[in-house]
């Protein structure tokens, strides 16, 4: 018996609305989600002793993907915790 090999479809994070992949035109787009790659971080510094440089590697903890849909985009409440998401150093900034 044949596997099925269908990929399981794309959420929206906020509402479950299921997304579609960006549709390309000659001379236009549709945009039907944005997704954010975030997670706790942990950064090493490593030296390069061929190059004489300090390199600086991030490594992502516990990935989130989230993926938001083009109507939950367009909420502020959300844009506000996908930013937070992104960059939780400045949730205590006025």
């Amino acid at each position: 018996m044949a596997e099925n090999k269908t990929p399981s479809p794309r959420r929206c994070t906020h509402c479950g609305r299921v997304v579609h992949d960006t549709v390309h035109y000659r001379d236009a787009y549709v945009v039907d989600f944005h997704f954010l790659y975030t997670g706790e971080v942990e950064m090493d510094a490593l030296w390069d002793a061929h190059a004489a440089v300090t390199r600086v590697v991030v490594h992502v903890r516990n990935p989130r993907f989230v993926f938001t849909c083009v109507d939950c985009y367009a909420l502020p409440k959300v844009r506000h915790e996908r930013q937070r998401l992104l960059r939780p150093e400045v949730e205590d900034a006025p």
